[in-house]
């Protein structure tokens, strides 16, 4: 399967680093001037360190958007399932750690034990027991097979299929897994990385592996038309393979680009990572994701900072190497059954950032080092971490850290505020701030609604629901309609003193409102003397409230709208002033669509033009 990687290992012991250690003057710098401190000063613990300050606004920081999301189901592991006596504790550490992705093998020889015979019971075991975990599977259709590619078994049998007879023996078996797990929760990886001899003996051959990958895809897809299918995994984005694989249309076939990015040290590989997107910016189109299909490092500081900077650039899909240490020192659990800290820094990265929304990048203003935000119901978790220079953030008193196990971290006074050291070595911390300002959890910067929602946020038009979502696709009641209108008209409603006449709204959550709705004289119910609170709000009934909250009273029409769909309809002389005022301009196709339902994300823009409340 997947092989250990020794290779960088080597290199890591035989590298010798000189650093030339520089006298800085120390003091206390804001975000934007660290550049002003040499590389070398900041990686000196022994020296004090520069400080970083934020607020409770956690400026500067860039909005994210929704790709970056929630952690939990972007953590994978590389692993196997050979022996089954391992199962059971293996599927235990999956769960314990709350890892929702595993990459794993689907050998040919071992699906296809006899010429057009398949076997899938041994991985169906698997699988249903992924899945009971709610754990998902990217399973690697390789390699060659005895009986089709004359491979020889004790060297693993890798020789790839090139005949029209091997490929079509290939796709055949590809086909089969396919059709086998349909509707399983699990994704295809064509091979693992045919850029290397190791893997397509004798020598890589992107024509080939082209020939190959464009002869299964489509056999795929015809008995699965939605499973995510992924190229063979690449291990150097630098190898010419990948440009001409990319060049060969080989990208286009699938629905995303498996790459094993593998660096000596941590701080290398945003920059190795940039480097395979490089080339799919340059020849595509519209980029696929990529899924880092491998890598690892040694200490568990450095696998949970990993993981981390992986969310931090967006990565869908991130796969460490692997599960089990088989004695290389690289791995979360151990073959004696013993969990290895690796385990816990992964489980406790699981936990903290849980039922957590990735909001923003805190723009901290130096390099290879960095900063999120994570919203949740209640407050703000911040994680910082370092790939390479140790600095101190401060962060409003109150805040509390843990470390990269989970353990208290001790704060350091630091007049209003506390401060927590970040170093390297001891990986990423994670800082709770109750007192800074949330965003909310469901609405991220490619959200089209996003500066509209955050401006009746701001103007304290709404704060949303408990749980700190705004759930901009929902639609908006009538009841919700009362409060979103006051707000923004600045009004408080008044006790409670029935001057209503409805008779649905008694110890209704909205009642004040409602009633000073109709006492504003902006509503006067239905003709059977209700209101109707939780009745969801049309368009066309929308055009009516702001406009009797504007205090305007339509004037004769005039049919001066552009919309195609409101003539006749009992709001017409509503919706042509809504337009006449410049509050609405309808859809793109030249209508109103005055009975669709309001959406809260529609409501805010709404609002917004209406009452012209200032966009952040």
């Amino acid at each position: 399967m997947i092989r250990k990687r020794l290779i960088y290992l080597a290199a890591l012991l035989s590298a010798v680093v000189i650093t030339s250690l520089l006298f800085v003057k120390t003091e206390t710098v804001n975000s934007q001037d660290l550049s002003q401190f040499p590389k070398e000063y900041l990686n000196n613990s022994s020296q004090a360190l520069p400080e970083i300050v934020l607020d409770e606004t956690l400026q500067p920081f860039t909005p994210v958007n929704h790709v970056y999301g929630n952690f939990s189901n972007r953590l994978g592991v590389a692993t196997n399932f050979r022996k089954p006596e391992q199962h059971d504790w293996i599927y235990s550490s999956l769960s314990s750690a709350k890892i929702k992705w595993v990459r794993l093998d689907l050998p040919w020889i071992q699906i296809e034990p006899s010429p057009g015979i398949f076997d899938f019971s041994y991985y169906d075991d698997v699988l249903d027991q992924l899945e009971n975990r709610g754990i998902s599977a990217l399973l690697i259709l390789d390699y060659g097979h005895p009986i089709y590619t004359n491979c020889d078994l004790p060297t693993g049998c890798k020789n790839p299929p090139r005949t029209e007879e091997e490929i079509e023996a290939f796709t055949r078996y590809a086909k089969k897994a396919a059709e086998h797990y349909l509707g399983r929760d699990i994704a295809f990886e064509v091979w693992n990385e045919p850029d290397l001899s190791h893997y397509w003996p004798p020598a890589s051959d992107v024509n080939e592996y082209f020939t190959l990958l464009s002869a299964t895809v489509p056999e795929i897809r015809k008995v699965n038309p939605d499973v995510k299918i992924f190229s063979g995994a690449i291990y150097q984005c630098s190898n010419p393979f990948y440009d001409d694989l990319i060049q060969l249309g080989g990208i286009n076939l699938v629905d995303g680009v498996a790459a094993n990015i593998y660096t000596q040290y941590i701080y290398q590989w945003p920059g190795r990572y940039q480097e395979c997107k490089s080339y799919l910016d340059a020849n595509m189109m519209e980029i696929p994701p990529i899924w880092n299909t491998e890598w690892s490092y040694h200490s568990p500081e450095n696998i949970a900072s990993q993981y981390l900077t992986q969310w931090y650039l967006g990565l869908e899909r991130s796969f460490y190497y692997s599960l089990i240490d088989y004695g290389t020192g690289i791995g979360l659990i151990l073959p004696d059954y013993q969990e290895k800290p690796d385990l816990q820094a992964v489980r406790n990265l699981s936990l903290i950032t849980e039922n957590r929304s990735f909001t923003g990048k805190l723009d901290l203003g130096i390099q290879d080092i960095y900063g999120i935000r994570l919203d949740g119901t209640n407050d703000v978790l911040a994680a910082f971490w370092t790939l390479d220079p140790s600095f101190t953030v401060s962060m409003p008193t109150g805040s509390t850290a843990v470390d990269v196990y989970g353990n208290p971290i001790t704060p350091i006074p630091n007049g209003d505020n506390v401060s927590f050291n970040v170093i390297k070595a001891d990986g990423p911390i994670y800082v709770t701030c109750p007192s800074c300002d949330l965003l909310f959890q469901d609405v991220f910067a490619d959200h089209w609604a996003f500066s509209y929602i955050y401006a009746i946020r701001d103007g304290g038009i709404s704060s949303g629901y408990p749980d700190n979502t705004y759930r901009p696709s929902d639609p908006v009641t009538r009841a919700e309609m009362a409060v979103f209108l006051l707000n923004s008209m600045g009004i408080s409603p008044s006790l409670i003193d029935k001057s209503h006449p409805f008779s649905d709204i008694k110890s209704h959550w909205a009642e004040a409102y409602i009633e000073e709705l109709f006492d504003q004289s902006i509503t006067g119910g239905y003709p059977d003397g209700t209101y109707r609170p939780e009745a969801l709000v049309t368009r066309a009934e929308m055009a009516v409230f702001l406009l009797k909250a504007m205090g305007i009273t339509p004037p004769a029409l005039e049919c001066s709208h552009p919309f195609t769909d409101v003539a006749g309809h009992w709001a017409e002389i509503f919706i042509e002033e809504l337009f006449d005022q410049a509050i609405t301009g309808g859809y793109p196709d030249g209508t109103y669509r005055p009975e669709n339902r309001v959406t809260r994300a529609e409501m805010a823009v709404f609002l917004v033009n209406t009452f012209n409340i200032p966009i952040p």
